[in-house]
């Protein structure tokens, strides 16, 4: 994947995972990393615990509930 073509998969990932999990108030949505099956964010708050959240190339959402990534929803 090309640089122009993965910032635009980075943008999209968050503008769904702000629909999909109404952030607002503070928070925000950070790319962490690219990995050869999945893309990795955290959605972080002044006021809450930081969650994380990886999407496969399906869009599968998992999230980071102790040490297991747990399926979440498909944005």
């Amino acid at each position: 994947m090309n640089l122009n073509e993965e910032l635009k998969t980075i943008l999209r990932c968050k503008k769904l995972l702000s629909e999909a999990y109404s952030v607002g108030g503070g928070e925000e949505i950070e790319f962490i990393r690219n990995g050869l099956k999945y893309m990795y964010f955290a959605i972080t708050s002044p006021y809450n615990e930081t969650r994380y959240f990886r999407i496969d190339n399906w869009w599968d959402t998992y999230q980071l509930e102790g040490k297991k990534w747990l399926y979440s929803m498909t944005i």
